[in-house]
């Protein structure tokens, strides 16, 4: 109960907050101007409105999730408001656990929202709906996922400016790791061993790239899928322990 009504707090939070509004026009409108680009390119309408639609709840949602992320506990503990949380029966693990909850009912209700927009969309234009289109809003929840964990992990431990950097280098670095992976082959010595320890540690976020699937109406194997699922969801909550670790060493008095 406790961790519910933390995450229930943390919506409502986020939702009242101005950055969250303008994040959401912004996706909309881009949405929105899908339409415009499957005017002007009448062979392939339905793959770039597919393509341009979910390209917009991509930069969206991920744009919320750091903007919304790294601030979660800083916040709180800039307006002390978090002395009158702790100060209840409530542990510091339910407290984070309810932060990154809150976090994701944000997101997932929003994006939901695109998504539903973007279909309602492909209707008008008579576009049929396969599960390609599915497949590619999972592996961007998949994604937030993930960066969620990793933003209230930074906002333990820094001010939300560096966790901002840490989650874009993070964001980035994960959807370079192949490339990353291949240039250390060539390397040697102790650059190579820590290389190989920041590939490993580095969530490799091109694993939940699938808008290549959506736009072709292509599907993967049930083994793969889980095992994606399965990834995303071990590295949440190994970034969610840590996050645990973290804060319960801080001292608030």
């Amino acid at each position: 109960m406790n961790v519910l009504t933390i995450a229930a707090q943390t919506f409502t939070e986020a939702r009242r907050n101005r950055v969250f509004y303008s994040l959401f026009l912004f996706a909309l409108v881009v949405v929105l101007s899908s339409v415009i680009f499957t005017e002007v390119t009448s062979t392939t309408m339905d793959r770039v409105l597919k393509d341009t639609g979910l390209a917009a709840i991509n930069v969206f949602a991920l744009a919320l999730t750091i903007f919304t992320g790294v601030g979660i506990i800083n916040r709180e503990i800039d307006r002390r408001s978090i002395y009158t949380v702790l100060a209840k029966p409530v542990s510091r693990s339910s407290y984070i656990v309810g932060k990154y909850l809150g976090l994701l009912g944000i997101i997932l209700t929003t994006s939901v929202m695109m998504f539903v927009g973007l279909l309602l969309t492909m209707k008008g234009y008579k576009t049929e709906v396969r599960a390609g289109i599915f497949l590619g809003y999972l592996g961007i929840l998949l994604e937030v996922m993930v960066l969620g964990a990793v933003a209230v992990l930074c906002s333990t431990f820094t001010t939300s400016f560096i966790s901002a950097f840490i989650c874009a280098a993070v964001w980035l670095s994960g959807h370079l790791s192949t490339e990353f992976l291949h240039a250390l082959r060539n390397s040697e010595g102790p650059a190579r061993a820590v290389g190989k320890a920041v590939y490993y540690l580095v969530p490799n976020l091109d694993r939940f790239n699938f808008k290549y699937h959506a736009t072709y109406d292509l599907t993967v194997p049930g083994s793969t899928l889980l095992a994606v699922v399965v990834f995303a969801l071990a590295y949440s909550a190994a970034a969610l322990v840590a996050a645990v670790m973290v804060f319960q060493r801080r001292d608030f008095r």
